[in-house]
């Protein structure tokens, strides 16, 4: 069974192979419809046979290991960046990427067929003519907005909360439906003299922080952030019947334990360590 964490990094990287494998489905019959029965690519002279199951296929796999990267690490050295930000500068990360495989596939595609050294110029005038032709521009063109979109919806499903999304796209907003839930109710302590304290920027910029420190322990425990009411936090699980339903207190403890931890940190930087009470309901 995989642990709350790991079903929610899945979550969010198999859309990468989703929403690649679906843009290149969409390109092989594209190219079906404009070049029919034609033997090769017009542009480039290279053999054309029509098959979208295989390069569905690759793109799925490469779009699960852009997710890795991005989930792994990308993301978190731009979690502080502003949305737009973070869609221009990924993208143009992912497109130089990609932009390098391929280079790097050429040049060892045409050492092996000329039976040459990788650095020699027969070699590099074939990789030349390769990557200036209009054709690999379309190509790159068209998988930078598959790149974009993926990144898109990854920053929505962070933003909004993955599950939320999810049952959008899935209509369950659209009936009336009801569930059995466990809610915990957090409150910081003291918070309207910090606040004082701080000053306005000072504390929403601690507030940030504190809910970001807090987070790590909601996503273990498997919770689910339902709102953010200025210096609370409403997160609620599913209740399960006949099973341990305890995940709410675990992760009570965890995020005791989370604050705790960096309490250095908010002394240093603010003069105050945040703490907080909190009620459980279901």
């Amino acid at each position: 069974m995989l642990s709350p964490k790991s079903k929610r990094s899945l979550l969010k990287i198999l859309p990468f192979g989703i929403i690649s494998c679906l843009f290149t489905v969409v390109y092989s019959f594209i190219e079906k419809g404009i070049l029919g029965n034609h033997p090769i690519y017009p542009s480039t002279g290279n053999v054309y046979t029509f098959n979208a199951i295989v390069p569905a296929l690759i793109s799925f796999v490469l779009g699960l290991l852009i997710g890795m990267f991005e989930v792994g690490f990308l993301s978190k050295v731009f979690t502080k960046s502003g949305f737009g930000k973070k869609i221009i500068i990924k993208t143009l990360i992912y497109f130089f990427i990609i932009f390098a495989a391929i280079t790097i596939i050429s040049v060892t595609s045409a050492a092996f067929y000329f039976n040459a050294s990788p650095f020699s110029a027969v070699v590099w005038d074939d990789v030349l003519n390769f990557i200036s032709a209009f054709a690999l521009w379309s190509i790159m063109l068209y998988f930078t907005i598959a790149v974009v979109t993926c990144l898109f919806y990854s920053e929505i499903a962070d933003n909004v909360g993955q599950n939320v999304l999810l049952n959008f796209f899935t209509g369950k907003y659209h009936q009336p439906k009801e569930e059995e839930r466990v809610f915990l109710f957090l409150d910081m302590k003291s918070s309207t003299t910090i606040a004082e304290q701080l000053g306005h920027t000072a504390y929403f910029q601690l507030l940030r922080e504190y809910y970001s420190d807090l987070s790590d322990a909601i996503v273990t425990y498997g919770g689910e952030i339902y709102q953010y009411v200025g210096d609370e936090v409403v997160v609620t699980w599913k209740l399960k019947p006949n099973k341990k339903n305890t995940n709410s207190i675990d992760c009570f403890f965890a995020m005791q334990q989370a604050l705790a931890s960096k309490s250095e940190k908010y002394s240093k930087r603010y003069g105050v360590v945040p703490t907080f009470k909190a009620g459980i309901h279901l």
